[in-house]
């Protein structure tokens, strides 16, 4: 994992994740995690995200900044206890820019 100097994270989290979702993280479709709010998570954190098949560790890993994280918000349907967290690879400068050769399968953005 290579992170940038000029920037100072917070604590890093690890999450399982099935492989359905770990693929749309991976290809840059899904910027988000519902999670159970128990971390404490907060912008500027590192969210590790382990490939879990259901038994096991796959052995896949991404790294993720989290960038947002929404909470406290039952009117909008979000139950009490989770946690919206919004996510963006390490060393990007927002969700949308795509560093040159960031794709190592031929992914379009």
């Amino acid at each position: 994992m290579i992170i940038p100097s000029n920037k100072v994270y917070g604590k890093h989290v690890e999450k399982k994740l099935l492989p359905e979702y770990y693929d749309a993280v991976r290809k840059h479709i899904k910027t988000f995690e519902l999670r159970k709010d128990e971390d404490d998570i907060q912008a500027g954190d590192v969210l590790i995200l382990r490939e879990w098949d259901g038994e096991k560790y796959t052995g896949h890993k991404l790294t993720r900044e989290v960038t947002y994280v929404l909470r406290n918000c039952p009117q909008y349907g979000l139950m009490d206890g989770y946690c919206i967290i919004g996510i963006m690879p390490i060393g990007w400068d927002t969700p949308y820019t795509v560093p040159a050769g960031a794709y190592s399968d031929n992914t379009t953005v």
